[in-house]
């Protein structure tokens, strides 16, 4: 019998380094019968996420009518079914990432919601959570740099929301998952790798070449980067 296909699953706030993990895991991505959700069928998780029926006011990130949980839950099982018909024709690994927020609009609340994914795959598939760690701040101003928004106080609000859901998902598991910090992948990517070698019990070669630190900074950048600091340091020194 076939072992169960691999779901993994980069979570992250924005900007916590979606892409160099997959930078770093591109030679792995080529050697291997990988299935990658966004190229296959991510834009339908958008729609699912975005257009609950219209006699529901409420989309389905808010969850707060049982109708719409119902709707996404026999929307993704359906998903489900395809995703086991894929693995019985030789696919080992599905791949999933959702930065947090997740497309647009940018909302506070904008968030896939991994409770209800764990629900669905968990029993078919190997769940494979990585999480990525990066320091709020930074993760702000690459936001910034990058043009996703011009608001950084808006950003900082969405991204502290974001990590705590996450670090509660995380909390809730009962898997191993694994950690990589943002700073690792870009300084030590062989590190990384070898911990995801372990991890996915798969040989990894990072494809260093790939990675990258930012050498542009600006100075609208940097002075947004001390307004961040200035709220944040606010916010310490009230509680203590």
């Amino acid at each position: 019998m076939k072992a169960k296909s691999k779901i993994i699953f980069i979570i992250g706030i924005e900007g916590s380094g979606h892409n160099a993990t997959y930078a770093l895991l591109d030679n792995f991505f080529k050697l291997n019968n990988v299935d990658f959700i966004g190229e296959s069928w991510h834009k339908q998780l958008i729609n699912i996420w975005s257009n609950i029926p219209d006699h529901s006011q409420k989309k389905f990130f808010y969850r707060q009518k049982y109708q719409n949980l119902n709707y996404v839950r026999d929307q993704l099982e359906l998903i489900k079914h395809t995703m086991l018909e894929d693995s019985r024709n030789g696919i080992d690994f599905f791949v999933e990432s959702a930065s947090f927020p997740f497309d647009s609009p940018r909302l506070l609340t904008r968030s896939p919601d991994l409770f209800l994914f764990h629900h669905v795959f968990s029993e078919d598939f190997e769940m494979k959570y990585i999480f990525l760690k990066r320091d709020i701040k930074e993760a702000i101003k690459s936001n910034i740099r990058r043009e996703f928004t011009e608001n950084a106080y808006e950003q900082m609000q969405i991204s502290i929301w974001n990590q705590s859901y996450i670090n509660y998902f995380k909390d809730f598991l009962r898997i191993p998952t694994l950690n990589l910090s943002y700073r690792q992948l870009i300084k030590n990517p062989e590190l990384v790798a070898e911990n995801l070698s372990s991890f996915l019990d798969v040989k990894i070669s990072p494809a260093i070449n790939l990675l990258h630190m930012p050498t542009a900074k600006s100075s609208k950048i940097n002075a947004l980067g001390e307004e961040i600091n200035k709220i944040l340091n606010s916010v310490s020194e009230s509680k203590n």
